[in-house]
């Protein structure tokens, strides 16, 4: 029927994507940790893996939400995947306590 949807075909297109993003990054991490925590370590490898899946990922997703530019998107993705990177690390050590 009809269509009122008036976000930019960039943003409509990064919205699509994004579903088969998530399974693309969810295996990618699988794949990622065990080889990244074998070469840096437990702790590392898991940071290195949660950053190379996140930044990608939270750029799609700021695409998706926002429209903007690829450098306003991959500068939110790495903003994004700090922040996941920091929840780890703050449950990671709160754990321990």
């Amino acid at each position: 029927m009809f269509s009122f949807d008036r976000r930019p075909p960039r943003q409509r297109a990064a919205r699509e994507a994004l579903g088969p993003a998530l399974m693309a990054a969810g295996l990618a991490y699988v794949v990622l940790d065990p080889l990244l925590s074998r070469l840096l370590g437990g702790v590392w490898g898991v940071f290195a893996s949660l950053l190379l899946v996140g930044i990608p990922l939270g750029a799609l997703w700021w695409a998706g939400e926002t429209g903007g530019g690829p450098r306003q998107a991959w500068r939110a993705g790495v903003w994004l995947a700090m922040a996941v990177l920091c929840v780890y690390a703050w449950v990671f050590v709160g754990m321990w306590r």
